[in-house]
């Protein structure tokens, strides 16, 4: 049974994963990983273990299976939280667009399937400082920081748009999003996207017959 999450249990699971992953995960990391983009991708597995393990004490946790009954091995979600999808993304900089989800299926589970809550658990650890906070919002709620390419088909978070409606959504200027109203600004985006994408093939098409074509 699908349960959404209330905003002040969003901010005691923030709190909860930050105090518990700087305990048991981060109180020994290796920084010693130059390349930022090594450290995300070596540790990024490991984190989003830890959180579905975290969660689980307090939650209903459970994951995406395939027609046997095993776990995904390339599901919509790292885990399922009261019956939603949680993505757990690991970052190590404030700013950039970190891969969130495949377009396509973000569309079958909106406007396919009527869904309006998809949470992301953003594990982000400062390198400089070695602090690290954790964010757990519907990132649907967000959909203003949401980024798409539809060459390669991903939604991307625009992290420096993301923490900064974020921090008008904590101090309640943030007004909560309805179905109708995720999908009215969830669609432009796809609809504006793939415009552009199929404009940009056309003309690679007409300028590789033009050029070869007899």
């Amino acid at each position: 049974m699908k349960t959404k999450l209330t905003f002040d249990q969003e901010r005691k699971i923030e709190q909860y994963l930050t105090q518990k992953l700087s305990e048991e995960y981060f109180a020994n990391f290796d920084i010693e990983i130059k390349k930022s983009d090594e450290l995300g991708h070596s540790h990024g597995p490991g984190v989003q273990k830890m959180v579905g393990k975290l969660l689980s004490e307090h939650f209903d946790i459970t994951y995406e299976k395939d027609k046997n009954g095993k776990p995904k091995k390339r599901s919509f979600s790292d885990n399922l939280i009261q019956g939603h999808p949680n993505n757990v993304k690991f970052t190590i900089i404030n700013s950039g667009s970190p891969n969130l989800v495949s377009m396509n299926r973000m569309i079958n589970h909106v406007f396919n399937s009527n869904n309006d809550t998809y949470y992301v658990t953003i594990v982000h650890y400062d390198i400089p400082t070695q602090v690290l906070k954790v964010n757990f919002v519907n990132i649907l709620q967000f959909v203003e920081s949401l980024r798409y390419n539809s060459g390669p088909g991903q939604i991307m978070i625009n992290q420096e748009r993301f923490y900064s409606e974020y921090e008008k959504y904590l101090k309640n200027e943030k007004p909560v999003k309805d179905y109708e109203q995720i999908a009215k600004e969830l669609a432009p985006l796809v609809i504006l996207e793939r415009e552009k994408h199929i404009a940009l093939r056309t003309k690679q098409l007409k300028d590789f017959k033009n050029k070869y074509s007899n």
